[in-house]
């Protein structure tokens, strides 16, 4: 660990003297092989590892000269170099006692040819500045980034901030979406700034508390030919906030198109996408036309905001004279990607006719893999807010410090964070937009991101995108991580619909129609996995997550039984919801559209690999009131992209095993870590009475089930007070409770039965003692606390055949 400076004037004036002593002798360029570094208030010569910087390169070199690829027009250096505004240049002269004791001169080593070295004593500075109104440059270019990226705080509090010398590969988060070759930022140097003890405030502020310590962001220097630099690989370049660089994002989208044939081609043959209608927004003209014959578009996904909709009547020929902001940037940049034609829902999509809206809500996943392009609106509130960078709306300011002839730039923020905070990123509309794009242009208030099934990229970091491996993947990094040819959460139905669920929306009503373009790509894969009401009623037995994208056909399981449809369909019932929450009307309360709250965010379906025969049988109602069983034949004729099937309600006739219980709440701050389904408030448990085929063991009379409710209750409900059928959906392993409504009964929470206390109190103390896994009650298979009789919880419950319309 290098040994930390604290630079105090009073107590260490005789070690910044000397500081500043030796950056006066400094020579104006290290040599090249061996290299001696001054370690700045150290007053110690280190000197380098005996391995050439060009040696340690060469393999970069070798392999950028065996690439014969024109796909890539513009020179990265050449983008690095680039100085878009001019900024004021001080010298070292210019500095505060504690600024010029930091060793600017070691970042520099990469661009002098030389190694860096940077684990030495002297490479870590503890600074204390008073922000923006502190006379030292270098101050308020510190400051300026610590409070941009760290804690809010007044101009007038003094912040306290650590500056690391490291490689660019350690300047996390603002390279964490990169995923160049590490070697390559290896060589590159940076100065990292960390969090130390927050902010102090100044006499008479409010205190702000501290916060552990993290990189809040990274400076380097920018690459400059006119100095005699080595070509870099990679590093951070000044950002031009009023307009983007067209020609750095044509060179992604083409790298991809030439590089990524495999990863990022549509996953549609020319036949499959062909959609009933499709129109485009010819970008020159500013028209609505039909869209011509191998017509290749650009799509736009973002926000609508306050907007109801009526100025969204479809319209052949010019558009409005007036149009959102928005969608105004965006054919700007269509037309500045050299493309023709662009997609936008508002103007291509006839919102006023039920049934194209219908039709083409349906393919939404069509015409978003179709696309060369998804422009991605990651900011603002609504459409008037246009794309930063394109029309009048300018980026944040980049914080630039020049000194000595030297440009210093701050990498951006976390791009990934930027993005999940935005509007786009929560509303539900959004979600199937981004996933089925190949890649995306992700728009953003400070720069332009760019996300490929393969690669990710930002405005800020250009390098050479030779030096990625071509076709590999996505591995975790970004905001789709290679969305269905990935490793993410977006290969597995049920992860996808617990991301959506999490979104919101102007009309609870849209909640499935959201997803239909989800639903018409998982029913139309070579094995299907089709839905009813948003629950999956195709199972196959392969691991990977219950519903996994699947390229080829996977043969039915060998261990089927009579009524495994159905027990397969009962299974897909069990869903786990976050929260307790008001019903959402027009949906089946058996459906997790049919409530407000989001699926439970971590396994909201806990299935096994293997289906286990319950003995359920489920009908489906139909428009004239009768039942068809389920079967494989219906379940062709149900499974439709949007919900709302023609001939069938949402009214479910189940036949199964069922136990009659009650509920019980246990309030207090012991019983909240009892399990994962207790709040700070207590838990809630269903509450069973024993007595089945075998002897009670002595003294039992009740057993408790922990409950995920669905439905909000108060202490005081009625509900409380009833007893209540719950249908046996998972034997061994999850029960619906349900109550009666009228002529039907309703969901109001699941059973976990793997998990149940005779004595909740007792248990409760005993985790409240030693807030460990706990480790009484009793699970399937047996009797904890010394009584094992050979038989399950199943033979001393009360069970009965029972017939429900669940609604």
């Amino acid at each position: 660990m290098a040994e930390s400076t604290v630079l105090t004037v009073p107590r260490r004036i005789e070690r910044v003297a000397g500081v500043v002593l030796n950056w006066i002798k400094r020579p104006q360029r290290r040599a090249a092989d061996p290299v001696q570094l001054e370690a700045s208030g150290i007053g110690t010569t280190v000197s380098a590892p005996p391995i050439a910087f060009e040696t340690r390169r060469s393999w970069y070199t070798e392999s950028i000269a065996e690439v014969h690829c024109d796909c890539s027009n513009t020179s990265w250096q050449a983008l690095l170099q680039e100085k878009p505004r001019p900024v004021p240049c001080w010298t070292t002269a210019d500095l505060c006692l504690q600024c010029r004791s930091i060793n600017f001169d070691t970042p520099l080593s990469q661009l002098y040819r030389t190694p860096l070295v940077v684990d030495v004593p002297g490479n870590q500075f503890n600074l204390r500045c008073s922000t923006k109104k502190s006379e030292c440059p270098a101050c308020r270019f510190f400051a300026t980034i610590f409070l941009s990226r760290g804690p809010s705080a007044d101009l007038g509090t003094v912040a306290e901030y650590r500056l690391q010398i490291t490689h660019l590969a350690d300047a996390t988060p603002t390279i964490t979406q990169i995923r160049t070759p590490n070697s390559l930022m290896d060589d590159a140097g940076a100065i990292t700034v960390h969090n130390t003890d927050g902010i102090v405030p100044s006499p008479g502020q409010r205190f702000h508390s501290s916060i552990s310590e993290k990189v809040i962001a990274c400076v380097a220097p920018v690459f400059d030919v006119s100095k005699d630099d080595r070509p870099a690989g990679v590093g951070l370049r000044q950002i031009d906030v009023a307009s983007v660089d067209y020609a750095l994002l044509r060179d992604w989208i083409t790298h991809c198109q030439n590089h990524h044939k495999t990863v990022c081609k549509s996953m549609r043959s020319e036949q499959e996408w062909q959609t009933p209608v499709l129109r485009v927004i010819e970008c020159q003209t500013r028209t609505v036309i039909d869209a011509p014959a191998d017509c290749e578009f650009v799509a736009l996904s973002y926000v609508w905001g306050s907007a109801d909709g009526s100025d969204s009547s479809f319209k052949m020929g010019p558009l409005p004279a007036d149009l959102p902001q928005t969608i105004d940037d965006a054919i700007q940049v269509v037309l500045g990607l050299r493309h023709r034609y662009l997609w936008v829902d508002r103007y291509c999509i006839n919102q006023c006719d039920k049934d194209e809206m219908g039709s083409q809500l349906s393919v939404m996943d069509v015409i978003y893999d179709a696309a060369v392009v998804t422009i991605i609106a990651a900011c603002g509130d609504g459409d008037s807010f246009g794309l930063p960078g394109v029309g009048p709306r300018c980026r944040r300011e980049q914080p630039t410090l020049c000194l000595d002839g030297r440009t210093w730039v701050s990498g951006l923020g976390d791009v990934m964070k930027l993005v999940q905070e935005s509007k786009w990123a929560i509303r539900g509309w959004t979600y199937q937009e981004g996933l089925f794009s190949r890649r995306r242009l992700i728009f953003t208030e400070e720069q332009v991101y760019f996300e490929c099934n393969n690669s990710c990229y930002q405005e800020s970091t250009p390098f050479d995108l030779h030096s990625l491996v071509d076709d590999k993947g996505q591995g975790g990094l970004c905001v789709f991580n290679g969305s269905f040819n990935g490793n993410g959460h977006h290969n597995d139905l049920s992860e996808i619909i617990k991301t959506y669920s999490q979104r919101s929306f102007s009309f609870p009503r849209d909640i499935l129609d959201g997803l239909a373009g989800v639903f018409r790509f998982f029913g139309s894969m070579p094995s299907p996995v089709r839905q009813y009401w948003g629950i999956p009623m195709d199972y196959y037995s392969q691991g990977g997550g219950p519903w996994p994208v699947t390229h080829r056909t996977i043969s039915l399981s060998d261990d089927e039984f009579p009524g495994y449809v159905d027990a397969v369909f009962a299974r897909a019932l069990c869903w786990r919801p976050e929260m307790e929450s008001p019903r959402r009307v027009g949906f089946p309360s058996w459906s997790w559209a049919g409530w407000m709250s989001p699926l439970y965010h971590s396994y909201p379906w806990d299935i096994e690999n293997s289906v286990t025969n319950s003995e359920i049988k489920i009908w489906v109602q139909r428009t004239d009131s009768t039942f068809d069983r389920l079967d494989r034949t219906l379940i062709e004729k149900l499974g439709t992209p949007i919900t709302s099937a023609e001939m069938y309600n949402p009214t479910l006739c189940v036949e199964a095993w069922a136990i009659r219980s009650r509920l019980k709440r246990f309030r207090g701050d012991k019983y909240a870590a009892l399990d994962r389904r207790s709040t700070v408030q207590g838990a809630t448990y269903a509450v069973f009475q024993l007595g089945g085929n075998q002897p009670v063991p002595s003294g039992r009379r009740t057993i408790y089930c922990p409950v995920d409710l669905s439905v909000e209750v108060e202490d005081n409900d009625e509900l409380f007070d009833q007893v209540y059928d719950c249908i046996i959906l998972e034997p061994e392993k999850n029960g619906l409770l349900t109550k009666k409504v009228g002529h039907t009964s309703e969901r109001i929470g699941i059973v976990d039965f793997e998990f149940c206390y005779f004595d909740v109190k007792k248990q409760a103390k005993i985790v409240e003692k030693d807030r460990k896994k706990i480790k009484g009650g009793i699970r399937w298979g047996g009797w904890k606390e010394n009584y094992n009789y050979g038989h399950n919880v199943w033979d001393f419950l009360q069970r009965y055949r029972h017939t429900i319309q669940l609604s």
